[in-house]
């Protein structure tokens, strides 16, 4: 977001729509290093599959798994909506 604005104002500045770029006095914000790892570990794959494979849905997403394919490639390939 503080890229966006910062390049927002510096582009009304360039253009005379803007006096000054008000972002550069705030300084780029410390990322949160709290966020929680996303990635499942083996156990956490093995119990998701297990219950895919009740709803016969695994097999797309053992593809998933196994190639790391992008949600949206995804929801493409397997006609997701």
């Amino acid at each position: 977001m503080y890229s966006l604005l910062n390049q927002a104002f510096d582009t009304a500045v360039d253009w005379n729509l803007a006096k000054g770029n008000p972002i550069k006095g705030i300084g780029n914000p410390v990322k949160n290093d709290s966020k929680v790892d996303k990635n499942w570990n083996r156990e956490e794959i093995n119990t998701f599959l297990l219950m895919a494979s009740e709803r016969e849905i695994a097999a797309s997403y053992l593809v998933s798994i196994h190639t790391g394919i992008r949600r949206r490639n995804y929801w493409i390939l397997f006609g997701v909506r």
